[in-house]
């Protein structure tokens, strides 16, 4: 038998097959990641903010401005987490070059969110064609992750044998792509208030959901080891093993 490579790390040595789960893991983590700060964004905006003595605000863009009686405010959070989901969606690489670009764009209309601040009575704002950039970026980010959803979403579903479980993710992917513009328009319709921010909300919960379930389906058909060893391919649209159909 072959002696099993092994490489040296700071903490002793790690075999080839440990290497491999380790990187996997890296993926699944930045995932993960992604998922909990868009279920945890819009809580820890308010709830922070009431910590410090902000009002609950009207809307998720309101907190760059918001201060407490004192001047503390939630701005570096908001901003800070919004720098950090949008590096995240720039650096992973998923399952096919159409996916790729539509996160790197939502990479860069993520950290237009944060450097072109929402509207807000004595400050100037940033406009385009007569519209905020501030919303042309996020209307735009959502857009982006939508689009992933319903049109990538469902690439990887080719490895799940289960055909009950297949239709039942395809059926969770379709629903979150369109509760994330769905809830953009109800923002809109809404205008004003405390449900803005729960609209708001509730696309950005459907983000950190698509993400959670994502990982899900790529830890359980081992998507990630498997495209690592060479043995997965894009294949009009769907990921599949190499040779799958070769006797």
């Amino acid at each position: 038998m072959e002696r099993q490579r092994v490489i040296r790390s700071a903490s002793g040595f790690l075999s080839g097959a440990d290497l491999q789960k380790h990187i996997v893991r890296s993926y699944f983590m930045m995932r993960v990641g992604l998922g909990v700060i868009g279920i945890g964004f819009p809580f820890l905006l308010l709830l922070g903010g009431l910590a410090i003595g902000i009002a609950a605000q009207g809307s998720i863009s309101a907190y760059y401005f918001a201060t407490s009686p004192d001047g503390a405010s939630m701005r570096n959070w908001f901003v800070g987490l919004l720098f950090m989901v949008a590096i995240s969606l720039g650096l992973y690489q998923g399952f096919s070059i159409g996916e790729d670009i539509l996160l790197d764009a939502a990479a860069v209309f993520g950290v237009g969110i944060a450097i072109f601040p929402t509207p807000w009575p004595g400050t100037q704002t940033a406009m385009l064609f007569g519209i905020p950039v501030h919303i042309l970026c996020a209307v735009t980010f959502f857009l982006c992750i939508a689009f992933v959803c319903w049109f990538y979403a469902d690439d990887t579903l080719s490895l799940i044998h289960n055909a009950a479980r297949r239709k039942g993710l395809k059926i969770v992917y379709r629903t979150i792509s369109m509760l994330m513009p769905a809830s953009m328009i109800v923002a809109w319709v809404v205008g004003k208030g405390y449900g803005v921010f729960w609209a708001e909300a509730a696309g950005i919960f459907s983000f950190g959901a698509y993400w959670l379930v994502k990982s899900y389906e790529l830890r359980t058909t081992e998507a990630d080891k498997r495209a690592i060893a060479g043995r997965l391919e894009q294949n009009y649209g769907q990921v599949e093993e190499i040779n799958s159909n070769t006797s």
